[in-house]
């Protein structure tokens, strides 16, 4: 009966390399998706601080636009104001 010992062996040793297999590629599937997930919440935190920052631009450039046209209408009332009392300067 020693053959029957070794097939045993054998079917054995099979099954546990078949398991360590399934083991390591399950783990890789896992390792995968953790690694897909970091990915993903890393891809989303750098567009939503893009989106901030575009977001603080915008209204950097709305204040800027707002003195602007602040600036422009002073300048405009006192034209007006030295034309009407016929300074002309």
């Amino acid at each position: 009966m020693p053959e029957l010992k070794f097939i045993k062996r054998l079917l054995l040793t099979g099954i546990v390399i078949a398991l360590c297999n399934i083991g390591v590629t399950s783990y890789g599937i896992v390792r995968n998706g953790y690694v897909s997930a970091i990915t993903a919440k890393q891809l989303h935190a750098y567009v939503e601080h893009q989106a901030n920052s575009l977001r603080g631009n915008w209204f950097d450039w709305q204040q800027e636009d707002l003195a602007r046209s602040r600036k422009f209408a002073e300048l405009e009332v006192a034209k007006q104001l030295r034309q009407s009392t016929g300074n002309t300067k």
